[in-house]
C-alpha cells in the first residue's frame, strides 16, 4: 500500500470517495538540513459513497499512518519523534540559532567594525526545564521581559542548582517601582532597557546598596533603549537624544557601565523592499556615540535582532540578538501587572 524512499517518505493511496486531503508534516533533523517536507499524502475522490463508511476509511487511514509515522521516526533518531508529538527541542534551537550566527556574520562586510554576536536565549513564559536543556549544552545569556517571571526563575531550586554560571538579561520594560526587586537577583547580568534618565538614576542608587551589601559585586551592565520606529507603545529614548542619555549614564550613574545601545523597532519589516529602517537609525546612533566619545565600535554594543530578523541584524552590525520562539516555541501573549 504505501511506497517510500529514503528520508524524504511519501504515502500515497488513491481510493474513490470524496475530495479529501489530508497531510502530516515533518521536521528533517539537522543532518538533513531542517527542511519541512510532507510525510504523506491521501487522496480520497469521488463521490455517492455512504457517510459511515467515508468515517470509517478516514478513521482506517488516519490509525495506518499514525503507526507508519511513528516507526519511521524511532528508526530515524528521537529528535524526529519530539518534533511530530509537538514538544520543544531547545537543543536543537539553540544549535540552529548559533549556527545561522556564525554564517551570518562570516557574511558581514569588513568594513563594519564589531565583534562576532552573543546569542540571548529569550525564554520568557517557558518553564525552567527548557532553560535547563539549553544551559546544559554550554548556552549562558538568557533572556526575560517580565519581572516576577525572572524573580521567580532566578530563584528556582534547579536554575540555583544546575545554572550557577547562568547570566540573565532584562529585556522587558522596567518601572522604577520594581527596580529593587530586579537589582538583589542572583547571576543579574544586564538591563538591556534604560529608555531614560530618571530610570538609569534610579538603577544607579538601587546599585549602590547592592554595592554596600556585596562588596565584591562590580558594575550593574545596561544597554540604552532607543525608539528607533517612533511607536508610542514601544519604550525608549528619542534616537536624537541617545548621545545625551548615553552621556548621562556614563558620566552621572558611577555604578552603571554602559555597554551600548538596543532596539526593538517595527515588527514585520518586508526585507524585499530594502534594509530595515530600525536597524539603519540604531547603527546611525552608535556612530554618533562611538564618534562623540572618540569609542572603539568594537566597545559599543548594539543588541537588534529577534527570531525573524537577527540573521539581517547581524549583517548590519548586530552584536546582541535576542532569540525566543526560534529556540522556544511558540509563545501565548502575557501581560504582567
Amino acid at each position: 500500500m504505501f511506497n517510500h524512499c529514503d528520508f524524504c517518505e511519501q504515502f500515497s493511496c488513491e481510493i474513490e470517495t470524496t475530495n479529501l486531503i489530508i497531510c502530516f508534516a515533518h521536521q528533517e533533523s539537522a543532518l538533513h538540513h531542517e527542511r519541512y517536507e510532507r510525510l504523506s499524502l491521501f487522496r480520497i475522490s469521488s463521490a455517492g459513497v455512504l457517510e459511515s463508511v467515508k468515517q470509517a476509511i478516514c478513521s482506517l487511514l488516519f490509525t495506518v499512518l499514525q503507526n507508519q509515522l511513528l516507526a519511521l521516526c524511532r528508526s530515524v533518531e528521537p529528535f524526529m519523534i519530539r518534533r511530530v508529538m509537538g514538544e520543544v527541542d531547545v537543543k536543537f534551537g539553540i544549535r540552529q540559532a548559533l549556527a545561522k550566527i556564525d554564517e551570518a556574520f562570516a557574511k558581514r562586510s569588513e568594513t563594519i567594525k564589531a565583534p562576532k554576536p552573543l546569542l540571548v536565549a529569550v525564554s520568557k513564559t517557558k518553564p525552567v526545564d527548557l532553560i535547563l536543556d539549553g544551559y546544559s549544552i554550554g548556552q549562558r545569556d538568557f533572556g526575560e521581559n517580565y519581572v516576577q517571571e525572572l524573580i521567580e526563575k532566578a530563584h528556582d531550586a534547579k536554575i540555583l542548582e544546575h545554572c550557577k554560571d547562568i547570566q540573565w538579561h532584562f529585556i522587558g520594560h522596567l518601572q522604577s517601582n520594581k527596580i529593587n526587586k530586579i537589582v538583589n537577583l542572583p547571576n543579574l547580568y544586564m538591563i538591556e532597557t534604560v529608555h531614560n534618565a530618571k530610570l538609569a538614576e534610579n538603577l544607579n542608587k538601587a546599585w549602590e546598596k547592592v554595592k554596600a551589601d556585596k562588596p565584591d559585586s562590580s558594575k550593574l551592565n545596561v544597554l540604552i533603549q532607543i525608539n528607533t520606529s517612533g511607536e508610542d507603545e514601544k519604550n525608549g529614548t528619542n534616537p536624537a537624544e541617545a548621545v545625551n542619555l548615553y552621556r548621562f549614564v556614563t558620566e552621572k550613574c558611577p555604578n552603571l557601565n554602559c555597554h551600548g545601545v538596543m532596539t526593538i523597532g517595527r515588527f514585520g519589516h518586508d526585507y524585499s523592499t530594502g534594509p530595515n529602517p530600525d536597524f539603519i537609525e540604531l547603527m546611525k546612533c552608535h556612530a554618533d556615540i562611538c564618534s562623540t566619545f572618540e569609542k572603539d565600535p568594537e566597545e559599543v554594543q548594539v543588541s537588534m535582532g529577534m527570531s525573524d530578523d537577527f540573521v539581517q541584524a547581524i549583517e548590519m552590525g548586530s552584536t546582541i540578538v535576542r532569540v525566543g520562539s526560534s529556540i522556544f516555541g511558540a509563545r501565548a501573549k502575557k501581560t504582567e501587572a
